[in-house]
């Protein structure tokens, strides 16, 4: 009785989860809209965006949470450079970006600290916002290509819905 239990309410479901839109163009998609979503510069949004976005677009959950777990270097790297191009583009004072005195900022003052910087952040999000098609795009081309090449003879993929 439970073992049965378990595989209808908790297996199943992971099995669904696991093998839902994989083609190489669904995969291909998930991969980068994961990994653009990986690279906001919101911290703490990505993982939740990523649900959504896969939801709406019947995209892989797993497939697409890699993907945004594996961008979290290039999130990093990125997160001055999409805030300076919004600052830039809106045309903002540029905001002192020390991460340690960021963090004791939130820490001590989290009201202070959005004012301070909140204007700065949103820019960068826009602006990351603005290139985050195009690159989703310069990114799933060539990924459904070598999927395509690599599971051509593959049973494992699903007939495109």
């Amino acid at each position: 009785m439970a073992l049965k239990l378990l595989e209808e309410k908790v297996l199943k479901p992971i099995r669904g989860l696991l093998s839902q839109g994989v083609t190489p163009k669904k995969m291909s998609q998930a991969a980068a809209a994961g990994f653009v979503l990986g690279m906001t510069p919101m911290l703490g949004v990505s993982t939740p965006l990523a649900v959504v976005v896969a939801g709406v677009f019947k995209l892989n959950q797993v497939a697409i949470q890699v993907a945004n777990y594996a961008a979290y270097p290039a999130q990093i790297v990125m997160f001055v450079p999409f805030i300076r191009l919004g600052e830039w583009v809106f045309g903002l004072e540029p905001a002192a970006i020390n991460p340690s005195d960021i963090t004791m900022m939130f820490s001590n003052d989290f009201q202070a600290s959005v004012q301070h910087y909140g204007q700065s952040l949103l820019a960068g999000w826009f602006s990351w916002l603005i290139a985050a098609v195009p690159l989703a795009l310069v990114i799933s081309w060539p990924a459904e290509k070598l999927l395509t090449k690599y599971f051509a003879q593959s049973e494992v993929l699903d007939e495109e819905p």
